[in-house]
């Protein structure tokens, strides 16, 4: 009896791989280039490169030649200088000898072991990344979707606008506190990463505490809202309260903002304050900038050159791509949310694993031309909040929030620095102020179970073991107008997550109808 010969699998390996080359480098090739100012800082390379009078020896690093210009040139300033040391350390984790097939032994030995089939898979990966224009730390396998796997305590979209789909989520408790709690996440990425799966679900948990939750889930902004800014979503804020109140009967809701949520929270309770309305009890502050003159690492970001031809871009396009937000993260941790996963995905061809947070940190958003403006602009640029901003024919200032705040930073916030969020709180006319330092990072820090217990915090300068949020709970508890009788609620526009966190849209007529709906009840 013969057998038919086993196909040579190297070779077979070896002739698929030539074929996914050859196909990535015509997809590349037929990418228009962006502006050298969105890859690099080509005016301060050349600033530095004509200020540095030193030698540098041939043989050195790139990094380190890059790290002599920047503390030897003379005539930049010191945020530039600081800007070329940043860019030494991300040419110093690009170069890692694991980066490279080169240079890393273990992809070398998994190529020889698996007779060059993991390389087939990384370029299969590396290919499918590029034809989705994905970033590798998105586990494409994950297979989560809203309203299925994230997002699924119950509830229903309650208010729809061009700009925002507001959630009311369901009772779980006989008895509710009488004043709602409205949460404001930020535009950059989605709202559920406040409620991800039961275990670690902030809103579930709150929702479990007698709470009655409202949520903000803000509309990816497609060219058509080019000119949605910061007006806009201050604006939605405050449709959001009024709405929360109404649909609850309560004399005031409890408002919560994290990340530039928080700062939007925040200004449209300035707005609130020069008008000397009061239907906000409380405000809660989580890893919030108010003041932007120190961001911390994102100022990286925002030299003028850059600032300039992201402007560009976005005029070009109507928003700033999803994509090149996730880039811009991305790089602020490189090694985490970069070169390791492209190490797993393109070099050892393995995928990435099941992670309902990492997932979530791939569902990027757009930023429209005038909220790119508004943001780099008017509060990073001008540090506009601080000196007076002009909101909805209001100037507002720290100075008008004047009800109490609780205010929660991370200690290794890499996007919103612990010290400038601190800062900014004690910029308001506020008497009954809370801060609280979290262990972790600016997502981490935040969506921290108590059942977890993984990380503690900081108050008063006194360290506390687990979750900061049964604090937090305790302090919303004192301000919530006491307890009612939890009421079930009928109608509604549809079932939570609602379809703007799916990017669908109803027609222009139904969003108009549901906000004038809205309008005409309150």
């Amino acid at each position: 009896m013969t057998t038919d010969p086993v196909p040579d699998q190297l070779t077979g390996n070896l002739a698929r791989l030539n074929q996914l080359c050859g196909r990535i480098a015509m997809l590349l090739a037929a990418r228009p280039m962006p502006e050298p100012s969105l890859i690099a800082p080509v005016e301060l390379f050349a600033k530095a490169a004509a200020a540095w009078t030193g030698q540098g020896a041939v043989q050195d690093p790139p990094a380190d030649q890059l790290r002599a210009i920047a503390l030897a040139a003379t005539g930049l300033e010191d945020a530039e200088r600081q800007r070329l040391l940043w860019l030494a350390d991300q040419v110093a984790e690009m170069l890692s000898p694991a980066n490279s097939l080169m240079t890393n032994t273990e992809a070398q030995a998994e190529a020889v072991r698996s007779q060059g089939a993991s390389l087939v898979r990384g370029m299969e990966n590396l290919l499918a990344d590029l034809e989705a224009a994905r970033h590798p730390q998105i586990p494409l396998s994950a297979g989560y979707l809203p309203g299925r796997d994230l997002a699924l305590t119950p509830g229903q979209v309650v208010l729809r606008t061009e700009v925002m789909e507001l959630i009311r989520y369901a009772p779980q408790t006989t008895q509710v506190h009488a004043r709602p709690l409205l949460i404001v996440p930020p535009w950059i990425n989605r709202f559920y990463v406040l409620d991800l799966q039961p275990r670690n679900s902030m809103v579930r948990w709150l929702v479990a505490q007698g709470f009655t939750v409202f949520m903000i889930s803000w509309r990816n902004p497609q060219a058509a809202q080019r000119d949605l800014g910061i007006e806009a979503h201050v604006q939605a804020i405050l449709d959001a309260v009024a709405a929360a109140r109404r649909e609850t009967g309560a004399d005031q809701v409890q408002a919560a903002g994290y990340c530039i949520g928080g700062t939007a929270l925040a200004l449209a309770l300035g707005v609130l304050g020069r008008r000397g309305e009061a239907p906000v009890a409380s405000a809660t502050l989580m890893a919030t900038l108010i003041d932007f003159s120190n961001p911390g690492p994102i100022g990286m970001y925002l030299a003028e050159e850059m600032v300039a031809a992201v402007q560009r871009q976005a005029a070009a396009e109507g928003v700033l791509d999803r994509a090149f937000l996730n880039r811009a993260f991305a790089f602020l941790r490189p090694n985490e949310l970069v070169w390791r996963p492209a190490v797993r995905r393109y070099l050892m061809g393995r995928n990435l694993p099941r992670h309902d947070l990492l997932y979530w940190n791939g569902d990027g958003t757009n930023l429209s031309q005038r909220m790119v403006h508004d943001l780099l602009r008017r509060l990073y640029g001008e540090n506009a909040f601080v000196n007076g901003i002009n909101v909805l024919d209001e100037t507002v200032r720290p100075s008008d929030l004047r009800l109490p705040v609780f205010a929660v930073a991370c200690d290794k916030d890499h996007i919103t620095g612990w010290q400038a969020c601190q800062r900014g709180v004690e910029m308001t006319a506020s008497t009954d102020r809370t801060f609280v330092l979290a262990e972790a990072g600016h997502v981490a820090g935040i969506v921290n179970p108590p059942a977890s217990g993984r990380y503690g915090f900081d108050l008063g300068g006194e360290r506390h073991a687990g979750s900061w949020w049964p604090l937090w709970s305790g302090w919303l508890d004192a301000r919530a107008g006491g307890m009612t009788d939890a009421a079930a609620f009928e109608g509604g526009l549809g079932p939570a997550p609602g379809p703007y966190v799916c990017d669908t849209w109803p027609s222009a007529g139904e969003v108009i109808d549901d906000a004038a709906k809205a309008h005409r009840s309150a």
